[in-house]
């Protein structure tokens, strides 16, 4: 069953992969997979924390770019800076059948100016890090 919510995190999880050319990773706590809730390196982890379900809810998302190479690391944090700065929103989605998305007749909103990455200090590997409040109406 789907909810709001998760249509909202499924949408930008899939919004991020279709249009990014590296492998994106959904941190997620999941008991048959104790692997899915580890950032993992060479990759774009996404996750989400606080939510307000006000009539205009907020999701927030950290998206976390982990690379060996400090060069792709830079490079990949440009890709998404430049994606999620060229578009402040994209249409809201349900992914109960990921074969047949159903349109939701809204949309996942950002604010593009607040698209700012971080270092994280880490001796193994190169890390970036984003926060990011998503918008959306929460019909629930």
């Amino acid at each position: 069953m789907s909810t709001p919510v998760r249509d909202v995190r499924d949408t930008f999880l899939k919004f991020l992969d279709d249009n990014l050319a590296m492998p994106v990773k959904a941190i997620r706590n999941d008991p048959s997979d104790p692997g899915a809730s580890v950032l993992q390196t060479n990759a774009i982890n996404v996750h989400f924390l606080k939510l307000n379900l006000d009539s205009v809810a907020t999701q927030q998302v950290v998206i976390d770019v982990l690379n060996d190479d400090e060069n792709l690391a830079v490079d990949w944090m440009e890709s998404i800076w430049t994606l999620l700065r060229s578009a402040f929103y994209t249409p809201l989605y349900n992914y109960s059948t990921p074969s047949v998305p159903v349109a939701q007749n809204t949309n996942v909103m950002w604010d593009r100016t607040s698209v700012k990455f971080h270092p994280v200090v880490s001796d193994n590997y190169t890390h970036y890090s984003c926060v990011l409040p998503l918008k959306f109406y929460a019909i629930i």
